[in-house]
């Protein structure tokens, strides 16, 4: 394809996400003046800033986990939104009709952070605590422990739980300090 044709495409998505960013503006005013009307907000999806918007309601409905994920990183790259916070992902996967096998939403949620720090041949944890795909950063190695030596067990579950604390706030603390007290 010529470079031409792609600038010009480029200058069109740019265009195209503009106008999304103005339409989701007016969105939020309809929303903010519905209550003065006595009437709920039209436009729900107009609040959820980072939730990739044109997924079906039975889109990952019946996949596995990491399937499901794969595309919600992907169609979120296609809008893009680029890399995403768990609690993103995991509210794409609940609108996509994902279904968790967890007890609430908080272990649901944990589930995915699990999920997505152990498959580390997929996915990737960026600095600031969002999820991409590891294709995305072709720059990037995986970080092994150098001249044979062992990573500390202890240091890397500690590691785990502080970013699970700072991902699902103070509400799920107790749950973490009695999982990193019993491994």
């Amino acid at each position: 394809m010529s470079e031409h044709v792609l600038k010009t495409i480029e200058l069109f998505q740019a265009e195209i996400r503009e106008a999304e960013a103005q339409l989701a503006d007016k969105r939020k005013l309809v929303n903010q003046l519905c209550p003065r009307a006595g009437i709920a907000p039209l436009y729900p999806d107009a609040e959820a800033p980072g939730i990739v918007t044109g997924i079906r309601s039975d889109e990952f409905y019946g996949k596995p986990l990491a399937t499901a994920v794969r595309e919600v990183l992907q169609k979120r790259k296609a809008a893009n939104l680029g890399a995403a916070a768990v609690a993103e992902i995991y509210d794409s996967l609940k609108q996509g009709g994902f279904h968790f096998q967890a007890k609430t939403e908080e272990y649901a949620k944990r589930g995915l952070y699990q999920s997505l720090t152990k498959n580390s041949a997929t996915f990737h944890k960026l600095p600031n605590g969002k999820y991409g795909l590891l294709e995305w950063y072709s720059s990037v190695r995986e970080q092994r422990p150098r001249n044979g030596a062992v990573a500390d067990v202890d240091d890397e579950i500690e590691d785990e739980a502080a970013e699970f604390q700072a991902a699902f706030g103070s509400e799920s603390d107790a749950s973490v300090d009695s999982a990193t007290k019993t491994k």
